[in-house]
């Protein structure tokens, strides 16, 4: 492929002299019928009759690419919807919150996520007096017993007026 093909002669020039290029590689080719191909290639020196030389392993890793492409657009069409959904939606790994989407900071009357949201509890937000109540579901989860996964429960906002949720886990 025209734009692999400088980066080969590159490496190929750097073997030569007896450089270091990467030993492995993923390059893009054509087969005989003119369509485009991904390749992995494995390059190693070796002696050949007596003589320094060296030895290529290709892999064809087309449908590979291919379904690479597919994830990274089926994982842009879901963080599009996350990100751009009308509803609040935060995730958090033991409470702690990693993600919050625009509807969640507008909830909050927050701006910016990185400096006021990301890394604190959940329980940060919530109303001091259910905060308990929401302790006591996420202790039960964590033993595996049986937890509301729908419940209401009241957040602060910036200015610390009451604002109602209907969470669902």
């Amino acid at each position: 492929h025209p734009d692999d093909a400088k980066r080969m002669d590159i490496y190929r020039a750097k073997r030569m002299r007896g450089e270091n290029p990467p030993p492995v590689y993923e390059a893009r080719g054509y087969r005989k019928d003119g369509t485009m191909l991904w390749f992995a290639n494995a390059v190693r020196q070796v002696e050949w009759e007596g003589k320094p030389a060296f030895q290529f392993v290709c892999i064809d890793i087309t449908e590979q690419k291919r379904a690479e492409d597919a994830m990274r657009a089926s994982e842009r069409r879901y963080r599009d919807l996350i990100e751009n959904a009308p509803q609040g939606i935060a995730i958090h790994v033991n409470s702690r919150i990693r993600f919050v989407n625009g509807a969640f900071l507008a909830l909050l009357g927050l701006e910016d996520a990185e400096s006021t949201v990301i890394g604190r509890s959940v329980l940060d937000f919530a109303h001091p007096e259910d905060q308990d109540r929401l302790r006591e579901y996420r202790e039960r989860r964590a033993r595996g017993e049986p937890a509301p996964q729908e419940y209401e429960t009241r957040v602060l906002n910036n200015k610390g007026a009451v604002v109602w949720l209907w969470v669902t886990i």
